[in-house]
């Protein structure tokens, strides 16, 4: 329960962001992604494989491609151009789908940009402390009462939820601004329908 509540209120609040670089193979189209991503927040493109100025890629949804570009699967470029999300962020399965693949390569890379949580399989998980205990106090802990009483008692429920939504607002909007220059809020995240 605890690890879940984090996952939310790092997806809502995005105080913690991480990057992960991915060296882009010839005709490939899809990357594996690590276990700590909640939400892909940007892709960005470098061709030097060091600085990623290069661009950012578009996001994209399969169905997207299969209603623009019939035969995606078999295109390749000099350049990719979208990306998109294969399967539930923070999952084994989940993957970078990279459009359009590079025809040959030398050092180009992409890094994606992101919103990590600690993972659950992850022990490391026990001493997760860099939220501030106000944080803790008004997201975490409601987030988990509420779950607990889900199910026995439901006025307790709706008080302790409503006190982890206040809570997570207040907090969302102390975080606010820290990463405009890396993507709007929006990309795609674990809560979108996907979480298992």
């Amino acid at each position: 329960m605890a690890h879940s509540a984090d996952c939310a209120v790092r997806e809502y609040v995005e105080p913690t962001h991480s990057t992960y670089d991915i060296d882009l193979l010839a005709g490939v189209i899809y990357y594996p992604l690590p276990l700590d991503m909640i939400r892909v927040r940007s892709v960005l493109y470098s061709s030097n494989g060091s600085t990623f100025t290069d661009g950012v890629l578009k996001p994209m949804v399969i169905t997207d491609l299969d209603d623009t570009y019939s035969l995606w699967i078999n295109n390749t470029g000099n350049r990719p151009e979208h990306y998109g999300i294969l399967s539930t962020p923070g999952t084994d399965g989940c993957f970078l789908v990279v459009w359009m693949p590079m025809a040959s390569v030398s050092s180009e890379k992409v890094r994606v940009v992101y919103t990590s949580c600690e993972p659950e399989n992850n022990t490391d998980f026990e001493s997760v402390d860099d939220l501030d205990d106000w944080i803790l106090d008004t997201c975490h802990v409601p987030h988990v009462l509420s779950q607990i009483y889900a199910l026995e008692d439901a006025e307790r429920f709706k008080s302790y939820w409503m006190d982890y939504l206040d809570g997570a607002e207040k907090a969302r909007i102390h975080f606010a601004n820290r990463y405009r220059s890396i993507s709007p809020r929006g990309a795609t995240g674990m809560s979108d329908g996907q979480l298992a």
